[in-house]
């Protein structure tokens, strides 16, 4: 029993993460849920959940998720099903997804390639 009658068993609480303006990450960031970023990430970023990318954030490295939306800066190999560059949205490098979407004022400079969900690592590496 924890104070005033409490359980000592923490909730398991669950939700996206947030990288916030002026926080500054260098090393590999691995997230089940969402993932918020809107400050600085140098190294591999990996989520279960959808990763965004806000007006002022950016990641210099490589990014595997289910799901991207790109309001910032991305500079690395991409990997995802669906890839959403938004209107101040800069992806350089190369996207590796099944669905790619640039709004007008979006920019991608480097290269795609449509996948599918059954295609391998190795396969990709090959292109």
């Amino acid at each position: 029993m924890g104070i005033f009658g409490r359980s000592n068993k923490m909730a398991n609480a669950s939700g996206p993460s947030v990288i916030a303006a002026g926080t500054k990450i260098i090393g590999d960031v691995s997230a089940k849920d969402s993932l918020f970023i809107d400050g600085e990430i140098e190294g591999t970023v990996s989520s279960d959940g959808t990763i965004t990318i806000g007006k002022h954030g950016s990641v210099v490295g490589n990014i595997q998720t289910s799901r991207i939306v790109i309001g910032g800066a991305m500079k690395g190999k991409l990997e995802c099903d669906i890839c959403e560059i938004l209107t101040s949205g800069q992806m350089r490098g190369d996207v590796y997804s099944s669905s790619l979407v640039i709004e007008a004022g979006g920019t991608l400079e480097g290269s795609s390639y449509v996948i599918n969900g059954e295609q391998k690592e190795s396969e990709k590496e090959s292109l």
